[in-house]
């Protein structure tokens, strides 16, 4: 799992528990989340610009196949929809 794997299971989570106790009878089955990627890839070296090598990509993520689910099988299915949405 990546770090933006990791920033996304614990961002549903608390959206998803936000809806859940504020408005538990109407809220969304999935939300999109925008993750900032950067295009080069791998690191930027000392005194290198990023300039605008910065993109993003929507992962769509459901929330009611996690309702309840353990942290790390949530994790585990976020990195498979994340991995998914970078094709």
């Amino acid at each position: 799992a990546t770090l933006n794997d990791l920033f996304v299971t614990l961002l549903s989570a608390a959206v998803e528990k936000q809806y859940e106790e504020f408005n538990p009878n109407s809220y969304p089955s999935s939300v999109n989340f925008v993750i900032p990627v950067h295009l080069s890839g791998g690191l930027s070296l000392p005194g290198e610009s990023i300039g605008n090598k910065i993109g993003a990509f929507v992962a769509h993520i459901p929330f009611s196949q996690f309702s309840n689910s353990k942290t790390r099988i949530r994790l585990t299915q976020i990195s498979h929809i994340m991995r998914n949405a970078k094709k």
